[in-house]
């Protein structure tokens, strides 16, 4: 699904909202209707306007994620964001807690009883 211009189009936003449920940036919990598409790979260096290219950021953290040296990504399916060196000298990429689930491969409910 892709738009042919800068902005994602009213389809886009409506499946950013149902796989990212608000804004993806460690933990925040402003809800999608909120919030604005970000480009991952950003549009001024040739980022797509496509969905594997755009996250849901909340415009505090769209904002203010670049002046602090946080970077975004897509990885294994997920938006994600790589923290800056003095965060984590290792750079490793969080996910927002409510991807944790996919993430680990674990049923969306766990069986009681077993």
């Amino acid at each position: 699904m892709r738009s042919h211009g800068r902005f994602a189009t009213r389809t886009q936003m409506a499946v950013l909202s149902a796989r990212d449920q608000g804004c993806t940036f460690p933990d925040c919990d402003a809800p999608a209707e909120w919030c604005e598409a970000h480009h991952i790979l950003a549009y001024s260096r040739g980022g797509k306007t496509e969905i594997d290219n755009l996250t849901l950021v909340c415009p505090f953290h769209h904002r203010w994620f670049e002046r602090t040296g946080w970077e975004s990504l897509f990885l294994r399916g997920f938006p994600a964001w790589r923290p800056p060196q003095a965060i984590d000298p290792r750079q490793r990429p969080v996910f927002h807690s409510r991807f944790r689930v996919a993430l680990l491969g674990l049923p969306p409910e766990l069986p009681l009883g077993a």
